[in-house]
């Protein structure tokens, strides 16, 4: 009963501190969409989330959705996790859910409608692979195929059926 009580008092206070201003008065009027896409794509390039990178999770796993959460978190925003006591952000899976419990109970992420509506910052995800819109039918994702983050048009395929999440916090 007592660590049920902890756990639930723990839940709200995150869920809260996640989606309130900060009060601290800064100037900083750069949305949290935008310095997300802007993170992403300043790491083009890097092999730190490729699958033989032993970053976070070992070698021989992708990243994609850490390389997601990192970003997201770099820029002042709130990822999603799978715990609540250890860093494990939500994978391609839950991103690629529209009916993802994680995603849905947390206030601050919306689900965009189609990838016409799709914005810079925004997260895409087939269930399989996820990534950052930073452009006009353009993704920046790390990459397991090409084994560094790219930028393509991943995501926006005719083929593709995509999830994709805002955050609006």
């Amino acid at each position: 009963m007592k660590t049920s009580l902890v756990l639930l008092l723990c839940c709200l206070v995150a869920t809260t501190l996640a989606c309130r201003p900060t009060g601290d008065g800064s100037t900083d009027t750069v949305p949290k969409a935008e310095k997300i896409a802007k993170m992403a794509e300043s790491k083009v390039g890097s092999t730190l989330w490729s699958f033989a990178s032993t970053h976070k999770t070992g070698a021989n796993t992708n990243k994609c959705n850490i390389f997601v959460g990192e970003m997201i978190e770099a820029a002042g925003a709130t990822v999603p996790h799978r715990h609540w006591w250890m860093w494990s952000p939500i994978g391609a899976a839950e991103w690629g859910s529209s009916s993802s419990s994680y995603l849905l109970s947390n206030k601050c992420w919306t689900l965009v409608s189609s990838t016409t509506d799709a914005k810079r910052g925004d997260v895409i995800s087939d269930g399989h692979h996820v990534g950052i819109v930073t452009g006009q039918s353009l993704t920046t994702s790390a990459s397991a195929r090409t084994q560094n983050v790219v930028t393509n048009d991943w995501g926006f395929k005719a083929s593709q059926n995509p999830t994709i999440w805002r955050y609006t916090c």
